[in-house]
């Protein structure tokens, strides 16, 4: 939101659609790293172990697939016509989201599951 708020994005239909597709594909990046994290405990790594592989190892994906999904909306976000000003919050909301929810997600998420 404080981002939005830098950006001049004002909530309306369209930003608000992009805050709950994005909040779903952090929850996404969040559950992939922590099961990958809940995999390695259960071969026998320890918990700072598990975490810091499960971090690094899921880095790569997570930013592969956060990636296509960002391309996929930049359109939105560059398009010069009425309706890409109308759509732009859309493709810069998910771009934000997207790259905080990989940083988060190979950071945060193995602090707090271990």
């Amino acid at each position: 939101m404080a981002s939005m708020k830098i950006l001049n994005i004002y909530l309306h239909m369209i930003s608000v659609g992009a805050i709950i597709i994005a909040l779903g594909l952090f929850v996404d990046n969040a559950i992939v790293v922590a099961e990958d994290m809940e995999r390695r405990l259960s071969l026998g790594e320890s918990p700072d172990q598990a975490a810091a592989h499960a971090g690094s190892t899921m880095f790569v994906p997570l930013l592969v697939s956060s990636l296509a999904i960002i391309l996929a909306f930049m359109p939105l976000a560059i398009s010069s016509t009425e309706t890409g000003e109308y759509l732009r919050s859309l493709g810069i909301v998910m771009a934000i989201a997207l790259l905080l929810s990989l940083v988060i997600g190979v950071t945060l998420i193995p602090l707090l599951c271990k």
